[in-house]
């Protein structure tokens, strides 16, 4: 329970959620980093439930560092904000996973199914002649498709950046990366079934960003990927629209980086 420097090559989660225009009380600024550097000196009591429960589960898989924007960011420090915004491509790509809050409106609502009481499923079930049949809860893409989280500028970047990823929602927890995508409520373990057959296969939120140089063959793929990106970013909101820019410069940034525009400078790029 501290503000630390990130040890080099250390192992760490990332947090996308919503702030949900919360005060400052939880901010971490220049009056209480010092504070928060000391071992316990981040204060629980005035966490929201969203940073509490993601801190709770964290500590249950037995992982030890977790960046969370309104605490590793100094709030009122513009020259900590600008490096850091700057590099959010490295934050969200280099974690081992991401945690998504996308079960609430705001930082107060807690992650769903962490404590008690704080999901409440409503699924029809009935048993005829034996048999117990049950209505499906909603598809992984379309708990993700309704939620508020969905909705917002800042979080359509963490999501496409991450490679790894457990979303929180009203309906279920899901995983997804790359290769698979597995839901609490469907048994999808791909044992010597193909790809093809896979009960949620194209179900998940989708959407990876390239983070590596494309071959040849690929590089129109890039352009594609581009006004894709900012076709589905621009029809997102954002709390201060002055911070449309800063909110997909990481995309940006790993766009101009991995297709090799300009020297793979995103100012020269853009």
């Amino acid at each position: 329970m501290a503000i630390v420097p990130a040890p080099r090559s250390c192992r760490y989660i990332a947090l996308s959620y919503l702030w949900g225009g919360m005060g400052e009380e939880y901010w971490t600024t220049k009056a209480n980093l010092k504070h928060r550097r000391r071992r316990g000196g981040l204060d629980a009591s005035v966490l929201p439930m969203t940073i509490s429960d993601t801190i709770q589960l964290v500590r249950l898989l037995g992982e030890r560092y977790l960046w969370i924007d309104a605490l590793c960011i100094v709030q009122d420090d513009p020259k900590d904000k600008e490096v850091q915004i700057g590099v959010m491509e490295l934050i969200y790509g280099s974690s081992a996973f991401t945690i998504f809050a996308a079960g609430g409106t705001s930082a107060r609502d807690p992650l769903p199914g962490i404590r008690p009481g704080t999901r409440d499923l409503q699924q029809q079930t009935s048993k005829i002649q034996g048999f117990h049949l049950a209505v499906p809860l909603v598809l992984p893409r379309e708990a993700i498709a309704s939620s508020a989280w969905n909705t917002r500028g800042w979080t359509y970047q963490e999501l496409m950046l991450s490679r790894r990823r457990i979303f929180f929602t009203s309906h279920h927890v899901h995983f997804e990366c790359a290769e698979d995508v597995w839901s609490e409520d469907v048994v999808a373990e791909r044992v010597d079934v193909p790809w093809d057959a896979h009960p949620l296969r194209c179900n998940g939120a989708g959407g990876f960003t390239f983070m590596d140089a494309p071959p040849h063959w690929k590089r129109t793929a890039y352009m594609e990927h581009y006004m894709s990106v900012i076709g589905k970013y621009t029809q997102r909101r954002l709390t201060v629209e002055s911070d449309i820019v800063s909110a997909v410069t990481a995309l940006i940034n790993v766009m101009t980086k991995g297709s090799d525009v300009a020297g793979g400078e995103p100012g020269e790029a853009f």
